[in-house]
């Protein structure tokens, strides 16, 4: 019998792993899921709510910077007495709105692949997350780090199941092992040993913390709750057409300065 099975300090070491598992594994699987799952879940709901009317409002933020930049170029061009040169000026501002005109081209693949994405059944996704919260506890090598070299390739197997989104897969792995059992190999550890290992998994979970922290301060995760309520949707959706409008009258205002600019 190992000497952890015989100690009151073995008894807490074993208790203190026991939780420290069970945290560092729901932790591991909560922040897989909002990278590979949840985020671009989130994604594509809001490039499919409020998306398009930013990408409507960026455009035209665009188009206004370039138009402020042509009749600042025809203006000089005149305050030195000179010809207005059209396309000597559009050429120079396509040169200097070359990356924003590239952000333009990138955000309107994303809204059309958002457009077309079919998002998983809500009964097939929560079953996937769940079988793989279920596998990360039981096979997750950081967990068990005496497994055996199958068990830790059957992992791998799990993280291809989940990335896939493959559930036949997951739930064939399930069948495969047993949930309960806890390698024999865990008995290699020593009181030394499972001291280190717990300091270890401690370190560990509090990176993964600050990792998800991070996440939930980003984008989208900044608008998981707000994507929720339908009332905030119809009000961003009424603040942006509001914005687009007061863009599209001061464009018309520029585009008549730059039309009287070329006639001098």
């Amino acid at each position: 019998m190992n000497e952890l099975s015989l100690t009151p300090e073995g008894v807490r070491l074993r208790e203190e792993l026991t939780l420290l598992r069970k945290e560092y594994a729901d932790l591991y699987a909560q922040k897989e899921i909002m990278v590979n799952d949840e985020r671009e879940t989130l994604y594509v709901f809001y490039l499919n709510t409020v998306g398009q009317l930013n990408y409507e409002l960026f455009c035209l933020s665009v188009e206004l910077s370039a138009l402020k930049l042509k009749v600042q170029l025809a203006q000089a061009a005149v305050n030195r007495s000179e010809r207005v040169d059209v396309t000597k000026i559009e050429k120079e501002v396509n040169k200097q709105m070359n990356e924003y005109y590239a952000q333009i081209k990138q955000q309107a693949q994303q809204l059309e692949l958002a457009q077309k994405a079919v998002l998983m059944d809500d009964v097939r996704a929560k079953e996937i997350k769940e079988l793989y919260r279920l596998l990360v506890k039981r096979l997750h090598p950081d967990l068990h780090p005496y497994q055996s070299d199958k068990m830790n390739d059957l992992f791998l197997q799990v993280q291809t199941a989940y990335h896939t989104q493959n559930l036949e897969m997951l739930q064939n792995i399930v069948l495969r092992i047993d949930l309960d059992k806890i390698d024999d190999d865990d008995n290699q550890f020593t009181t030394d040993t499972v001291t280190v290992y717990v300091a270890s998994l401690q370190t560990q979970i509090e990176k993964i913390k600050k990792e998800i922290a991070q996440l939930e301060e980003s984008f989208p995760f900044i608008y998981r709750e707000c994507l929720k309520d339908e009332a905030w949707i119809e009000n961003e959706k009424a603040q942006l057409k509001e914005r687009i409008e007061q863009f599209k009258n001061e464009k018309e205002i520029y585009e008549d300065r730059f039309n009287l600019l070329t006639e001098l």
